[in-house]
Formats: C-alpha cells, sequence, structure tokens
C-alpha cells in the first residue's frame, strides 16, 4: 500500500523543498528588515498577514528592544475536514518543533535564525483580529461570532511590556 503512495509522497516533498528554499531565501531578508526595525526606536513590531486556515499570534525571539509579533487572521475562514484540525495543533507542538529542527539539521540545514513562541491559537473559524496602538502600547483581540450580531472574545495578547 505505502509502495502506491511513494511518488505522490515524493512530488510533495519536493515541491514542499523547492517552496522551502524559495521561503528561506525571501525570509532572510525579511528577518534582516525585522531586526533593523527592531533596533530603531519602537516599543513594538508587528507582522501582519492573514491564513484562511487558522488564525494566531506568535512572538519571535529577534535582538533588540521591541517586542517582534506575528499576528495571523483571516476573517473569512475555510472550513477544514474535523481530521485537519489536529494536525495544525500538532504542528504548533514542542515535540513537532523538535521533530523539524533535528531533521532539518540531519539534512545540513543551518539554524533559523529566529524562533518564534506561539502565544495564541491556532483558532479556526471566522475571527476578527483588532490592533490597537496607542503611544508606545500595543495590543491585539481576536474575537470570533457566536450568533450574527455578537461576538466572543478567543485571545487578548498585551504586545508591549
Amino acid at each position: 500500500m505505502a509502495s502506491r503512495f511513494s511518488p505522490k509522497v515524493r512530488i510533495a516533498l519536493l515541491v514542499t523543498v523547492v517552496v522551502t528554499l524559495a521561503a528561506v531565501a525571501h525570509l532572510s531578508g525579511l528577518t534582516a528588515l525585522v531586526t533593523r526595525a527592531a533596533n530603531s526606536g519602537p516599543a513594538t513590531v508587528s507582522i501582519l498577514s492573514g491564513d484562511v486556515h487558522h488564525c494566531y499570534a506568535a512572538r519571535a525571539d529577534v535582538a533588540g528592544p521591541a517586542a517582534v509579533h506575528q499576528l495571523t487572521c483571516s476573517p473569512v475562514h475555510n472550513v477544514m475536514d474535523w481530521y485537519i484540525k489536529p494536525g495544525f495543533r500538532l504542528a504548533w507542538s514542542a515535540p513537532a518543533r523538535g521533530l523539524t529542527r533535528w531533521w532539518a539539521a540531519r539534512a545540513g540545514a543551518q539554524p533559523t535564525p529566529v524562533t518564534w513562541r506561539r502565544l495564541a491559537g491556532p483558532l479556526f473559524g471566522n475571527t476578527i483580529a483588532t490592533l490597537e496602538i496607542e503611544d508606545r502600547r500595543a495590543r491585539v483581540l481576536f474575537e470570533q461570532p457566536v450568533t450574527s450580531g455578537t461576538l466572543a472574545v478567543r485571545a487578548r495578547l498585551e504586545l508591549t511590556p
């Protein structure tokens, strides 16, 4: 049975490697840009992104006085089959992080220049994130609809110390 899926798995891994190599080149430039920004005087640097599968907030360990966060949210969400959500949760876990670092090191990859720590999520379903900035303070609020006119707070984070 496994041999029947092997070519598909090999193609998926090849595509993943090619996409990952392109992303690494792009992310090294983004890492340098974010590090410069974190050292230029702000209290926080927030990278805003969207994902139709899940929402989350993560903090980067970047050299510099500013806190650096990635805030990922999309108000319109793709519905996922029930068995995919545990995979997303597993991917965010410490064991998965350790396994992928081990696997990358074994393959000869350089350590990543930045490590991330999940602060909230993964959240599934339609979600609205609100970033509030006042003077040198920043906070983010993740809300999901309960009814057509009601939102429930799923996560509230202070982004500045």
